[in-house]
């Protein structure tokens, strides 16, 4: 299922690759770092 963009709350014990694979691809990149999902700023 994947995740809404709007809910961007970590799963319970943080993100994983698997979460990441679940957002939808528009094109916004994204990086996990310890369970931490970074989302640069849109300009």
């Amino acid at each position: 299922m994947p995740v809404k963009l709007g809910s961007f709350y970590p799963p319970e014990g943080g993100w994983t690759v698997d979460d990441l694979d679940r957002l939808p691809d528009d094109n916004r990149r994204r990086e996990l770092l310890d369970g931490i999902l970074l989302m640069p700023r849109v300009r």
